[in-house]
């Protein structure tokens, strides 16, 4: 059977989904694997608050390159139409590569919080990433942290979809994205926690 393989980065827009997750742990900072093994947000954010800090794993120089939905949808479109796309695999991301820190800072501006970032070394943050896999929803897997950590490559396929004026309409949909998408849903969670 022909078949493409997409696989996004880090996914905005409707929905939630990485965003949304991206998010807590912003909110929650130390306490969010505490909220994944049932803990109501309430206390913990208020553990937040007392203690203001993000932990990162490694530098938080890693890049990931956010996707909005639409565009994501764009291209599962045009995968569908064309044929000289069958039998590869695409690594799909936005146009801007961001760090981690770079994202946090987006995020805490987007949610109105100021938080500390504090730099694990990378055996600990390793460490911390293996014992993830006993959480029901782990914000990161030990596949995507070492993905996030190999370096671009060159030779990567790519999947041309957008003109110049799309590209830079690009620049602003992580914070609008995340303004009209990501914080009413964050809004709710609070309300239902």
């Amino acid at each position: 059977m022909p078949s493409v393989i997409i696989r996004p980065s880090f996914v905005i827009g409707p929905g939630g989904g990485a965003a949304i997750q991206f998010a807590a742990v912003v909110r929650l900072g130390p306490w969010y694997p505490l909220y994944l093994l049932g803990v109501p947000a309430r206390p913990l954010e208020v553990l937040a608050v007392l203690a203001p800090i993000v932990p990162v794993l490694g530098s938080g120089q890693y890049r990931s390159m956010p996707l909005d939905v639409r565009d994501l949808l764009a291209v599962v479109g045009q995968a569908l139409r064309r044929d000289d796309v069958l039998g590869e695999v695409y690594e799909l991301g936005g146009p801007h590569a961001l760090t981690y820190d770079g994202l946090l800072d987006d995020v805490m501006a987007v949610l109105g919080l100021r938080r500390w970032k504090v730099h694990m070394p990378m055996s600990l943050a390793r460490a911390l990433v293996r014992e993830f896999r006993y959480l029901p929803n782990p914000p990161i897997t030990q596949e995507d942290f070492g993905y996030a950590l190999k370096l671009f490559d060159a030779s990567a396929k790519t999947f041309t979809i957008y003109d110049a004026n799309t590209r830079q309409g690009m620049a602003t949909r992580l914070q609008r994205g995340a303004r009209h998408h990501l914080l009413p849903r964050l809004l709710e969670g609070l309300a239902s926690d």
